[in-house]
Parts: C-alpha cells; sequence; structure tokens
C-alpha cells in the first residue's frame, strides 16, 4: 500500500507551508505553542489556496513515494508497513479482496489535459521518471533495458502515453502484487484485473481508475457517472447488475472458488503469488479477459509477434493475423467485437497466429473461429488474399491472411472468446456487408467488400499505410 516514513511525511507537510507562503513549522509532539500558532495561521487559508499547494507539492520528489499525499507510519495510528501487517498473517482469518484497472493513470493524464497543466514529455524527463520508479521499487532492470521493453510492448505511445502505462504499474499493478503476495502468505486472497473501458472523451480514459466504481455498486444512474463513462448501453448496465452480485457474493459465501465471472463460465480462481502466476486474477471487462487481436487505434498485445531492427534506436513491431470468411445461405459470418475505447465494429472471425507456416496459420485460424463463434472448421478453401498494413511513425506492421472456410460444424455461440473482445456474431446478407463493415478499417473492409464483389480465383495484395498525426487518429492510404 501507499504509506510513507514518519520523516517523508514531515518533508511533505514542509513543502506544502512553503507553497502557502507560511514557512517550514513545528512539528510533533514537541511543537507546543508554536504548533497551535501554526494551525491558527492554517485555518485562513483559503481552499483554492491549498488545492494550488497540494498540486505544487505533488509534482515534486518531495517524499520517499511515488504519492506525496498518502497515510503515514507514524508509530502510533500506523505502527508498521501495512504489507509487513499482512505478511505477519495479522488477518490471516479474512479473506482479500483486491485488484487494479488496466489503464489507471489515464485519469490523471485527461484531467492535466484537460485543464491545461499538461507538459511535454520529453526523452529526458521521461528516463528520469522512469529511473526514479526503478530506484524505488529495487530493480535489478536497468533503465535502458526497461524503456525498451515497454517501447516493445506499446509502441504505439507517445511518451506521455507511455509514462501513463508506467506508472499504472508502479503506483497501482505493483502495490496490488506485493500487498496480495504478503496475505497470500498466510490467508486467502482473490484477485482481478478491471477492463471495462469508458466511452467518454473520445475513449481517452480507457479503464481508468474509478471506473470501475459505478459497476461495482450498480449504480450507473448517480450524477456525473455518465460524464466518466459515456454512454450507458443495456450492455454495461447488464455487466454493473452482474459485476455488484459477484461483490456481494464474495462478502456472503465461504468459498469464493465457486463464484462464476461474470459473462463467463470461469470459476473465480484463488490468487498465486505473482512470481508464480505473473498475472493479477480475471479480467473484468463485460466479464471477459484481456484481448489477443490487436487494436490499432490503441495498440495491440501482440502475442507471437516478431521483431526486427529498423536502425539503433528503433524496433518494428511485427505480427500475423489470420480470419476466416464463412458463408452459408444466409450470408456472410462477422463478429462484433467491442474496443479498449468502448466502440465497437464488425470483422470476420480470426486474430493473432502465432505460426509461420500455411498449415499452422490454419490451425491457429480454426482455434480462433471455434473461441469467437463456437464453430468448428471442417473444410478449407483457397486463401483468397494477403493485407500488409503498416504504420512507419509508430513501429508496427501487420500481415494479414484472409482464408475461405468451406465447411463448418456446430451452431453460432458467443461468449467463450478468451480474448475478451467477441460480443456478437451472425451470418450478415452480403448484399448488407459494406454497410455492416463501415466502422471498421479500411484494410478489413476494402479487400473483403472487393472479394465478394468479384468472387476472383487467384489471391491477391493489398498495402496500406497509417499516416499517423499526433493531433488526431492518422490517415489510412492505400499503397
Amino acid at each position: 500500500g501507499h504509506v510513507q516514513s514518519a520523516a517523508s511525511g514531515t518533508k511533505v507537510a514542509e513543502a506544502v507551508l512553503d507553497a502557502l507562503g507560511l514557512g517550514p513549522g513545528p512539528f510533533g509532539s514537541g511543537a507546543g505553542r508554536g504548533g497551535h500558532r501554526l494551525l491558527d495561521r492554517l485555518q485562513g487559508v483559503s481552499a483554492a489556496a491549498l488545492r494550488q499547494a497540494v498540486h505544487t507539492v505533488s509534482r515534486q520528489s518531495v517524499g520517499d513515494t511515488a504519492l506525496a499525499f498518502c497515510p503515514t507510519i507514524d508509530g502510533v495510528t500506523i505502527s508498521e508497513h501495512p504489507v509487513e501487517s499482512l505478511r505477519s498473517g495479522s488477518s490471516c482469518d479474512v479473506d482479500l479482496l483486491c485488484g487494479t484497472n488496466a489503464d489507471e493513470m489515464n485519469l490523471f493524464r485527461v484531467q492535466d489535459l484537460l485543464s491545461g497543466t499538461s507538459e511535454e514529455l520529453n526523452e529526458d524527463r521521461l528516463r528520469r521518471r522512469l529511473a526514479r520508479a526503478l530506484e524505488f521499487w529495487g530493480s535489478s532492470v536497468g533503465l535502458d533495458e526497461a524503456l525498451a521493453r515497454y517501447r516493445d510492448r506499446y509502441p504505439y505511445q507517445d511518451n506521455s502515453q507511455l509514462w501513463s502505462t508506467i506508472s499504472t504499474d508502479t503506483t497501482f499493478r505493483a502495490h496490488m502484487f506485493a500487498m496480495a503476495d504478503a496475505h497470500a502468505a498466510r490467508g486467502r486472497v482473490w484477485s482481478y484485473h478491471f477492463t471495462q473501458p469508458s466511452s467518454a472523451f473520445g475513449g481517452a480514459l480507457g479503464a481508468c481508475h474509478a471506473v470501475e466504481v459505478p459497476f461495482v455498486f450498480d449504480n450507473l444512474d448517480q450524477p456525473g457517472v455518465e460524464v466518466l463513462l459515456g454512454e450507458l448501453t443495456p450492455r454495461r448496465r447488464r455487466f454493473a447488475a452482474a459485476l455488484a452480485d459477484t461483490w456481494a457474493q464474495f462478502a456472503s459465501v465461504d468459498d469464493p472458488s465457486q463464484i462464476r465471472v461474470p459473462a463467463t463460465s470461469d470459476c473465480w480462481l484463488r490468487y498465486r503469488t505473482a512470481a508464480i502466476s505473473g498475472r493479477p486474477g480475471p479480467r473484468f471487462a463485460s466479464g471477459r479477459r484481456p484481448r489477443r487481436r490487436p487494436d490499432v487505434d490503441l495498440g495491440p498485445n501482440t502475442r507471437g509477434a516478431k521483431r526486427r531492427r529498423i536502425g539503433k534506436d528503433g524496433v518494428v513491431r511485427e505480427w500475423v493475423v489470420a480470419g476466416a470468411v464463412i458463408e452459408n445461405d444466409a450470408g456472410l459470418l462477422l463478429v462484433e467485437n467491442l474496443r479498449r475505447n468502448g466502440a465497437t465494429d464488425w470483422t470476420p472471425p480470426g486474430g493473432v497466429i502465432e505460426a509461420d507456416d500455411a498449415e499452422d496459420i490454419r490451425s491457429g485460424l480454426a482455434r480462433e473461429v471455434l473461441e469467437e463463434t463456437g464453430l468448428t472448421v471442417a473444410g478449407w478453401g483457397e486463401l483468397l488474399y494477403e493485407v500488409v498494413a503498416e504504420a512507419p511513425a509508430l513501429g508496427w506492421v501487420m500481415r494479414a491472411q484472409i482464408h475461405l472456410v468451406t465447411a463448418v460444424i456446430g451452431e453460432v455461440v458467443v461468449g467463450n472468446d478468451p480474448d475478451g473482445i467477441v460480443t456478437d456474431a451472425a451470418y450478415v446478407p452480403v448484399d448488407a456487408c459494406a454497410a455492416q463493415l463501415t466502422s471498421t478499417h479500411r484494410w478489413v473492409s476494402e479487400p473483403l467488400t472487393d472479394w465478394l464483389g468479384q468472387r476472383w480465383s487467384e489471391p491477391r495484395s493489398y498495402r496500406y499505410r497509417l499516416e499517423h498525426h499526433r493531433s488526431g487518429p492518422g490517415r489510412i492510404v492505400r499503397l
């Protein structure tokens, strides 16, 4: 948890007094009459002045924690670090529920942008911030390697976005793991990772800090909630009801392992230490786990992706995607995808493939079709077309193969997608497909509608470039 030493708390208090123009003051049990005089002067400080002082000190490296304002281990009210208290078994007979949101720090980044207080985060400032975080956690990973790892995983993010991602880990997730690991030594722990995104502010918040609260308490209709979450759709209301029920069950049952994760058939398994499991528990995003399919608007979690060097300083992220064209008398099978920013689009079923040769790509694609639609591929046709989409400014290249499926077994069933984004599936009449595909990327819709209209016999190739602009979503150009 976020606590600081008595010495650190004193430094923060002195910094606030200095920002208020009151100068350093006497603290502690020996402060005497001087302390009373200081309190009298503080009572005359306006709320606006106090908020400004807090804002100023929050941006300085004053104390010995990432958060300047947090509880202080003073030996009286808080006698020891909460993690040590958990590790000693002080609450081992109480089950612990803990977790984090996927994009915690986006709330504060967007607040700064809206208030006009956001500053450009250049490379030097980013490196200094990360160096302090690594020092605080006593990391054995060097600064260059740590930064390279984050850039490798999030190649689409600028420095400000990347710091939001890093500080979500260092300010929230690492503390959660420390607390969970300590309690798990003698007690029982269940954890979660909340990924249901807000669609407000153009999706910039993502699954930010506090976005889970209206869902946990199923109070989406409270004033101000729509400002934080965006549109309150029927799907979100169902999810809120299911999640609130899950929290209530946790508090009332003897064995939370029997609780079902909302919108899935999965049981909520007991937490294992981070060193063993490497993950913080089930993902609550309309009850689904994190996606594997690339989402170019906000960046892919590119399982199986490869890297190639483009110079001394650059790395290009590459991955292979496969899609399935499945038709019957009713039309073409499309799946609805819930993106991280809350938007939805329709595409053929498929996803990121770890394979290198055609046989393995089809095996991987068959798995994706089964997970997303419940259908088993029973027959293959030809490779219909290939697509290469590149974004030089963002450092990624996607290569897609689209295969014809001639036979499937089973009925369309949605709800078992481990990637956590497929929310619906339907056979769409061919003459309605162009309209259904308007919300997806051009490199998905254009080749598919071309094939539906022309039905060629030999594979074709398409190539696109995303010309990135910091002020907007960029422009897709066919090459």
